[in-house]
């Protein structure tokens, strides 16, 4: 019997794009409905708001077989709240992959990715340049009804699957996946990508690179 490989995962990005959603689908294996409202309201100013379950520092561990070899990985649901902007990144230490999470409804979740928690995490790593999994949430809202509806009205757009994948491919990321919780679409991938992820090599910055943000 092969020994277990033990890897940490830290889930990072805006607060209510879903991660932990994700996470509760990933190990219940159930979608956890924390938003009943159309998801976008607040920033058409209407009267509906935006609700979301907030992460406090939730851990889970789960093993799973993926290519032959067996993992134990912890997986650490990080607060995206500016109150936690000082002490979340003791969630960084000895991390061996970071899922970085944006919810395609929210461009600005994809941006604040490249502005504030892709920074975040170079800052703390220090002179390693981690390995990260990009992932899109919530791709079942392109195709809702009520919501594409709201969004004609509003001229705005959700973050296509080019987006997503350029910004995956330009900061050097093992790869980019998008899910649905609430259809079972390749959410369950994901901790296949996550296991396979975390056994990329990091890598050194040396001080001549740039990260292009």
């Amino acid at each position: 019997m092969s020994q277990r490989i033990r890897k940490k995962a830290v889930f990072v990005g805006d607060a209510g794009v879903g991660k932990t959603t994700l996470l509760h689908y990933i190990h219940c294996g159930s979608f956890l409905d924390v938003s009943r409202t159309v998801l976008f309201l607040t920033r058409l100013s209407l009267k509906t708001c935006q609700t979301f379950l907030p992460a406090i520092y939730e851990t889970r561990v789960s093993d799973v077989s993926v290519d032959g070899q067996e993992f134990e990985i912890a997986f650490w649901d990080s607060p995206g709240s500016p109150d936690y902007d000082r002490v979340r990144p003791l969630d960084y230490v000895s991390t061996d992959v970071f899922v970085l999470c944006f919810s395609v409804d929210q461009s600005d979740s994809l941006r604040n990715l490249r502005e504030k928690w892709l920074p975040e995490v170079l800052y703390y790593c220090n002179d390693t340049y981690p390995t990260f999994l990009i992932v899109a949430c919530r791709t079942d809202l392109r195709t809702d009804r009520v919501i594409t509806e709201e969004f004609r009205k509003a001229g705005l757009k959700f973050v296509s699957f080019d987006e997503g994948e350029a910004f995956a491919r330009g900061i050097g990321a093992f790869n980019y996946v998008e899910c649905s919780c609430k259809r079972d679409k390749s959410t369950l991938d994901i901790f296949s990508e996550v296991a396979r992820a975390s056994l990329g090599s990091k890598r050194r910055i040396e001080k001549r690179e740039c990260i292009i943000l």
